[in-house]
């Protein structure tokens, strides 16, 4: 079993200083990886209003087909998403103002202490270098 990294790139559609930022979200099955990635679309869309410049039709028929099975609901919701993302985040500048995606990692992959070891000791030697030069 591995663990789900959930990650949301938002970007301002902006043509002079366009901004992004990254949110990421851990989950420990792909159920409820797909979950957090419909919680960040519907952070989205709520907060910069999509439907107010966007056919909410289809979002509402989801909600009224699976309104008895929250899993159904959530898969339901990521596809729309994952499929529509191209139209509804579009932007005038950028492509893409919004875009979630989902990776699996793997457990008990081992941690390579030497080349974070022979970083510092690159660096400790840049450091000296530097300190006989002055």
């Amino acid at each position: 079993m591995g663990i789900f990294i959930v990650t949301a790139t938002s970007t301002n559609d902006c043509y002079k200083r366009p901004h992004s930022h990254t949110e990421t979200k851990m989950a420990t099955s792909h159920r409820n990886a797909v979950t957090r990635a419909v919680e960040l679309y519907l952070e989205e869309v709520h907060n910069t209003d999509k439907f107010e410049w966007h056919d909410s039709a289809k979002f509402k028929s989801i909600l009224g087909e699976h309104t008895g099975n929250f899993d159904d609901l959530m898969t339901a919701l990521h596809s729309y998403f994952d499929r529509d993302e191209g139209e509804l985040f579009v932007g005038e500048f950028v492509p893409n103002t919004f875009y979630v995606t989902i990776g699996e990692e793997q457990e008990g992959v081992a941690l390579d202490q030497s080349s974070i070891t022979n970083l510092i000791t690159e660096i400790q030697e840049t450091l000296s270098e530097q300190d006989q030069g002055e």
